[in-house]
């Protein structure tokens, strides 16, 4: 009787699930012995965890010989050996793999398996992550052959367009300059030596005298190229070969473009990606921005721009990728003489008529002495300032001027400046009307202060003073927020609800997966449901994972 009294005590101790769960499945060791039991058992209607299959495992039914699932998921079995072992009567659950004994069990057996630290696993990763070392190996190719390439990109012998160097016999290629030794004095006089012969074979009147009047054909004939060239053109590729600084301009302009000719003169659709492989040491630097730039071939000098945290950002890659930055705001051009502008306006006065464009850059230059090519100029700050008038008639601008429209706009300009200065009077004397009463408010505050026997200027310090301790105290104040005691037991409430919801929503899922397998008995049916419904916190044969 002690002993049934002091159980009966301790039941009315633990929480109401763990009572409905001994309740339902009591277990072994609070109930009478095995014979007592197997004779009341009839009687009663109810099982022992001995007789009836844990509701913790998958069991297989005796007479369908059906596989069942767990009646309790690993997410509640965890929860209500948990809860028991907060009450200390979990030696009374059934056995469970998410059991404390069992947990040891395996924690010495297999040790603390974390994936990507035992002997042959490794993390996954992300595909860039798992990509990482075979573009830094080819990167560091690259950058290997990088001299090479560039020994390479140097010895290539370029074909001029415009005009051919190797039609005119100026064309010297550089692998045989390298390995002839022919350098220095050798490579003038060989540029001479070819310059002369040029001159010699395309030449007007040297091709006349060289011709033969016994024979039909000229030895010039034989020798005339296809596409003949002038003394000109000979002379300018000369003076480009000749001079190391013309050359590398140059040899850089023929780098940029693409080969538009093939082997026998065949053209060809070239496709150029407008990219040029330069070192940070080639590029100018300036001091002030503290960046990199390089003048552009739209005439920005500092087209291309590479500022420091580019290179911070690129410095893993070991090489950057520049483009051609924004058009800048060109600085405003110098605006035109007022005195030609004179002129021009009064001419538009006497003309007493509308004028097109073309018509302006004929008259224009004889009346202001000026340019042309400048007009257009002259007009656009005529026309910014209001003194002429512009107007869009078919597909050209006309321009006119009339004395009335002047001065009409000068009225107008000089009533708007009268009515501005009316405003102007009238607020200040609105401006000094405020600050003779608050002078003589202040006045009034100072006496009030100087009978208190406090001063002004001390006030204002200690309001400032008071100000920056009020501050502090509330920075200090929200460090202490997370420590709230309301604050931390708001958020104990909030997650203690949150887990209820999880815990009703959980009952709820197992009911409909109960009804729904009562009214089909088909468990592969109502399992793949389940896993549709739930993804991955629903594992087939086990239930719902752990919270």
């Amino acid at each position: 009787m002690a002993s049934t009294a002091k159980h009966i005590q301790l039941a009315q101790a633990l929480p109401p699930r763990l009572t409905r769960f001994f309740a339902r499945y009591p277990p072994a060791a609070i109930l009478p012995s095995q014979g007592q039991s197997s004779s009341q058992a009839p009687a009663t209607g109810e099982l022992t965890q001995e007789a009836a299959p844990s509701p913790f495992k998958a069991h297989k039914h005796p007479a369908t010989g059906k596989w069942h699932d767990p009646v309790f998921s690993l997410r509640r079995q965890a929860d209500l050996v948990k809860l028991a072992q907060r009450h200390g009567v979990e030696d009374l659950m059934p056995f469970s793999v998410k059991s404390s004994a069992e947990r040891l069990r395996r924690r010495e057996e297999n040790g603390l398996r974390v994936k990507g630290t035992g002997v042959g696993e490794r993390v996954k990763g992300k595909e860039s992550e798992r990509q990482m070392k075979g573009r830094l190996e080819k990167r560091r190719q690259a950058m290997l052959e990088m001299p090479q390439l560039i020994q390479t990109w140097k010895e290539v012998s370029y074909t001029v367009f415009d005009t051919n160097l190797e039609d005119v016999g100026l064309t010297i290629n550089r692998e045989d300059m390298a390995a002839d030794g022919r350098s220095g004095r050798n490579r003038l006089r060989l540029l001479k030596a070819a310059y002369r012969k040029s001159l010699l074979q395309h030449h007007p009147d040297k091709v006349q005298q060289v011709s033969s009047p016994g024979n039909g054909s000229t030895k010039a004939a034989n020798k005339q190229p296809s596409s003949a060239y002038t003394v000109d053109q000979i002379t300018k590729a000369y003076s480009i070969i000749s001079t190391p600084k013309l050359r590398e301009e140059y040899d850089r302009e023929l780098a940029l473009q693409s080969q538009q000719t093939g082997e026998f003169g065949q053209q060809k659709n070239g496709f150029r990606t407008g990219v040029e492989i330069v070192d940070l040491d080639d590029l100018d630097f300036d001091e002030k921005e503290s960046l990199w730039f390089r003048s552009c071939r739209c005439g920005d000098d500092r087209g291309f721009l590479i500022r420091e945290e580019d290179l911070e950002e690129a410095a893993d890659d070991g090489e950057l990728a520049a483009f051609q930055e924004p058009p800048r705001k060109m600085a405003p051009k110098s605006a035109p003489p007022a005195a030609k502008q004179a002129l021009i306006l009064d001419w538009f006065h006497k003309s007493l008529s509308a004028h097109s464009l073309k018509d302006l850059e004929k008259a224009l230059p004889a009346v202001a002495s000026i340019s042309g090519m400048v007009v257009k100029d002259y007009l656009q700050a005529l026309s910014d300032e209001g003194l002429i008038k512009v107007e869009k008639i078919g597909s050209g601008n006309w321009y006119w001027a009339f004395v009335s429209d002047a001065k009409q706009s000068k009225e107008k300009v000089l009533h708007d400046l009268q009515g501005e200065e009316a405003k102007l009077k009238t607020s200040i004397v609105d401006i000094k009307k405020h600050i003779i009463e608050e002078t003589a408010l202040r006045d009034e505050d100072d006496e009030m202060l100087e009978d208190n026997g406090m001063d002004r200027q001390a006030l204002l310090e200690a309001h400032e003073r008071l100000l920056k301790e009020t501050a502090s105290l509330d920075k200090e104040l929200a460090a202490y927020s997370g420590n709230d005691p309301t604050e931390v037991l708001r958020k104990e409430n909030e997650i203690q609800s949150l887990k209820n919801d999880a815990e009703k929503f959980t009952e709820n899922l197992e009911c409909i997966r109960s009804y729904i397998l009562d009214l089909t008995n088909d468990r592969e049916q109502v399992a793949l449901v389940m896993q549709s419904t739930c993804g991955d916190e629903y594992i087939p044969g086990e239930g719902l994972m752990e919270l």
